[in-house]
């Protein structure tokens, strides 16, 4: 009498489903971590841009002239923070400005006010807040 010899493994087709059902996962999860990605690169950015407001009220408070200090004047590393971002300052105008240096967000900017610390951007849809007065109308989605 011959026994049937049972065979382990998977069959094709069940490889194929677990293949398509991974492929479904990817495509929901990897925007949605691009995503969370961005918006803490943009945290970053606004806590190096708080720091950056707060040494430029310090250096004002300091200075005799009562004028914001320039970017290089100040005594601040943003070393961590400008990986992902450049960092510019505007005295005259008292203002700051991020500017993203790579990514699909590419030169999209956060900026903050010295006096009132209002922030603003060009990318309210990714990075939050209010948009930057003159900035462009965000693309229409898809």
């Amino acid at each position: 009498m011959r026994r049937a010899r049972s065979r382990g493994g998977f069959t094709l087709l069940e490889l194929m489903m677990v293949v398509i059902i991974l492929a479904i996962l990817a495509a929901i999860a990897l925007p949605q971590y691009l995503r969370t990605s961005e918006r803490a690169r943009a945290a970053e950015a606004l806590s190096a841009l708080a720091a950056v407001r707060s040494s430029e009220i310090r250096a004002k408070a300091l200075s005799n002239t009562g004028a914001y200090a320039a970017f290089a004047d100040l005594d601040i590393d943003l070393a961590a923070a400008g990986k992902s971002w450049d960092f510019t300052v505007d005295a005259a105008g008292g203002t700051a400005t991020a500017k993203r240096n790579g990514g699909d967000s590419k030169d999209k900017i956060i900026k903050i006010t010295f006096s009132t610390g209002d922030v603003c951007t060009d990318d309210p849809a990714t990075y939050g807040g209010t948009a930057c007065a003159g900035a462009p109308a965000p693309a229409p989605g898809p």
